[in-house]
């Protein structure tokens, strides 16, 4: 299981490929900050479904017990991450950040269900 684990950290190195590109600033305020970024990553959606479909071919086609299906979706996994070799075409986004009153920068987090949450920089 360790073995599994050590390769999933793997995964977090495909992740940490995204790239990353400030656009531009645009000052709203003294406060308010609006940066325009360009991200450009792997297809991470794509790497899931495919492990999906993997693993539900393997369980249909091999004969796999219930307690090895974790360890076949980790391996799974795992490959898909390592196999991945291409990046989607970049998004442009806005990332508001806000300026506070002692000079530290709070970058509001852009994720959907998490807009009221900030992460500080």
């Amino acid at each position: 299981m360790s073995m599994s684990i050590t390769g999933l950290a793997g995964i977090f190195k495909a992740l940490s490929t995204t790239k990353y590109e400030i656009v531009n600033t645009e000052a709203i305020s003294n406060e308010d900050i609006i940066v325009p970024v360009s991200i450009q990553g792997i297809d991470d959606e794509k790497a899931c479904a495919d492990t999906e479909d993997q693993q539900y071919n393997s369980f249909m086609e091999e004969d796999i017990v219930e307690d090895e299906i974790i360890s076949k979706n980790m391996e799974i996994l795992i490959q898909n991450y390592h196999d991945v070799d291409s990046f989607l075409d970049a998004v442009e986004v806005n990332v508001d950040v806000i300026r506070d009153r002692d000079g530290s920068y709070l970058v509001m987090l852009q994720e959907v269900g998490l807009s009221n949450n900030s992460k500080n920089i």
